[in-house]
């Protein structure tokens, strides 16, 4: 990787951490039922993200058919993923939940340009993408134990459904940038958000909530949802300018979903006072390891890593 790349993805994974901050301090201070927590998240967000992502584009909307298309099904995907993550979350382990939310958001889309697009991880890589999904376990295991801790159909039906939304919505992201590359990715957002924002109101309409009462904010949930959003904005329009760079899709959603989930368990350990167990220090250890070894042989096949071993001994 160039420093431009390093740049951009160190960019975009503070932002991702930051935004994960404060859509868990929104829920603190959000007043209205915790049910509603998530669709008033979504309305507020997805119409602020549009609205950014619209000046960014220069305050122009110019979409092909296929990327209407194409952001209706990822705001599909987005939805979905947040109602499959509190299905899972209400039914099973948050540890192995968290496996399946990561390697969705990472296979599909490396599948999809290896199938579409003839773009492969190397042997290395896929090992320590293994050793990164390890991990995820260990990290995501809570101390004492999961309250749900019984894994049943239900639960595994909630996290393939879970895996799917997540790598759905990272493979559109990719094929629009094959598709239509750097001209209409602010209209994809743009239309994702839009129809977030609209499905997430259907939802609350559909579970018959008080609408004033629910999208009623007080100064303190107000200042943290417009970070929030400002955040999710800025944080996906870095990702799809990052996905026009030249940089391995799988080592890129790898190195992205590793190192957010990463930094905000440090950050809740610090802001929120968590205490992480010896199994979670273990995990964390082994992310950081994972990491370093994708992003090193992001390029490097089995036989070049032998070789680069082999003078190191002499």
């Amino acid at each position: 990787m160039d420093i431009t790349q390093v740049l951009f993805i160190a960019l975009m994974i503070a932002l991702y951490v930051f935004q994960n901050f404060f859509c868990k301090t929104f829920s603190y201070h959000y007043k209205g039922n915790a049910a509603y927590t998530t669709p008033v998240l979504t309305v507020f967000g997805g119409i602020v993200v549009a609205i950014i992502s619209f000046f960014f584009s220069g305050m122009k909307f110019e979409a092909q058919g296929l990327t209407v298309v194409l952001g209706i099904l990822n705001s599909a995907a987005f939805y979905g993923y947040n109602y499959f993550f509190l299905r899972c979350s209400a039914t099973g382990p948050y540890s192995v939940l968290m496996v399946f939310a990561i390697f969705g958001g990472i296979a599909f889309p490396s599948a999809t340009k290896w199938i579409g697009f003839e773009e492969a991880m190397t042997g290395p890589a896929i090992c320590f993408l293994v050793l990164v999904m390890i991990a995820v376990y260990l990290v995501s295991k809570k101390p004492g134990g999961d309250s749900t801790s019984k894994i049943t159909i239900k639960f595994i039906l909630s996290c393939l459904g879970l895996c799917a939304s997540n790598g759905i919505y990272n493979s559109i992201l990719v094929l629009q940038q094959e598709f239509t590359g750097a001209d209409e990715k602010e209209e994809l957002i743009i239309i994702t958000f839009i129809c977030v924002a609209i499905i997430s109101l259907l939802s609350l309409i559909f579970q018959k909530a008080d609408l004033k009462a629910a999208l009623k904010q007080t100064k303190k949930s107000a200042l943290h949802l417009i970070a929030y959003a400002l955040c999710t904005a800025l944080a996906i329009n870095s990702l799809v300018i990052i996905l026009l760079l030249d940089i391995n899709t799988g080592v890129l959603y790898t190195i992205q979903s590793a190192s957010i989930m990463l930094l905000s368990v440090v950050l809740s350990m610090i802001c929120f006072k968590e205490k992480l167990t010896r199994v979670n220090v273990i995990g964390c250890i082994l992310m950081a390891i994972g990491l370093v070894g994708i992003t090193v042989c992001e390029k490097v096949t089995f036989a070049q890593l032998g070789e680069i071993l082999t003078n190191l001994i002499k």
